[in-house]
């Protein structure tokens, strides 16, 4: 009888493609188009550190705590459908395909590391109590069954959420907006962890949370995410490092010193040396 209403249910109710609906094969996630069109990140083209194109690696601008961030999909099209359906509309085949890949690119990129656990980023309670579930707990724990892994949870708390990071578009001010809204305990030490978010955006909420992880005693800090976005534009803070490098930078050219600065090039000569 049971498989007699799962028959029914398939004919009326089919699989549909989670990105773009289409009906599809039962036990498939996404249509064919739809998997071709999915946006895969190139590690090879990757800063191993930031996890940013070499291009628009910030390493020189940043204080970085964890060891290296790597994600299997650019946060654009149908990989961006698939996250945030899974969530915030509850789409759990999502999270599934997800950490399927992300398990892919944890064995691809940190193959040569020893890790002890996995431990995700924490929900504000107020945030967790609204939607009912942590999407990073759901990814953290199926990348532990994947990768073999115990998951601790309660490692790290959030304890103060008064600013939404999605709110603020400014990378700098992204970082100045997480520090100390996360604790650890010292159930860290000498753990080599695994970092579970679902989208890097700037960053700093990993930055944040390897920070307080080193603080109690991990000994290093990978981490994983669904997602990375692409940086378009260099944040205030870096573009003011730059005019302030290039203000004062000395160029020898024979006798002739050139001080380049904001407003043109001033020449002098040496003098009486």
């Amino acid at each position: 009888m049971k498989n007699l209403l799962r028959l029914i249910y398939k004919v009326f109710v089919p699989a549909r493609c989670c990105s773009c609906g289409r009906i599809i094969n039962d036990g498939e996630f996404l249509c064919d188009y739809c998997y071709e069109m999915l946006e895969r990140t190139n590690t090879v083209k990757r800063c191993i550190r930031c996890g940013n194109r070499v291009k628009d690696c910030v390493c020189k601008y940043r204080v970085l705590h964890f060891d290296g961030v790597v994600s299997p999909f650019v946060n654009s099209g149908v990989a961006s459908k698939v996250t945030y359906a899974f969530k915030f509309r509850g789409k759990m085949r999502g999270g599934e395909f997800l950490a399927e890949n992300m398990a892919l690119c944890v064995r691809e990129n940190y193959s040569d590391i020893k890790l002890d656990c996995i431990c995700y980023v924490p929900m504000a309670e107020i945030k967790l109590k609204r939607r009912g579930y942590n999407q990073c707990k759901i990814l953290a724990d199926r990348l532990g069954e994947l990768l073999g892994l115990p998951v601790y949870d309660g490692l790290l708390t959030c304890i103060n959420s008064d600013t939404n990071q999605h709110d603020i578009k400014n990378y700098g001010e992204r970082f100045h907006n997480v520090t100390g809204r996360y604790s650890a305990d010292d159930s860290a030490e000498f753990k080599r962890i695994l970092l579970v978010d679902d989208i890097t955006t700037s960053g700093a909420t990993l930055n944040e949370c390897a920070k307080q992880l080193l603080k109690h005693g991990a000994c290093c800090v990978y981490c994983v995410t669904a997602l990375f976005t692409e940086r378009k534009n260099k944040t205030i803070g870096e573009k003011n490092d730059n005019r302030h490098r290039n203000r004062f930078r000395l160029f020898k050219n024979g006798n002739i010193f050139k001080f380049k600065g904001s407003s043109g090039t001033s020449e002098r000569g040496n003098g009486g040396q």
